[in-house]
């Protein structure tokens, strides 16, 4: 399992482009969890997203 928690957020979108590109190569068969905190089409199509919004955020 490799899990990315906001880990591109601050690389542009070409660049996220490539390291996506070169992520789904190299773990084709492994389980990916990307965490965004917005603009999740960035990183390219998922086979499931899940929008924690309409649990109503989360709370403290």
């Amino acid at each position: 399992m490799l899990v990315l928690d906001e880990s591109l957020s601050e690389v542009d979108a070409s660049r996220v482009t490539r390291i996506m590109a070169a992520i789904d190569t190299r773990f084709a068969d492994r389980t990916r969890i990307v965490v965004t905190h917005g603009e999740a089409d960035r990183y390219g199509d998922f086979d499931m997203e899940i929008d924690l919004a309409i649990f109503g955020g989360l709370k403290s």
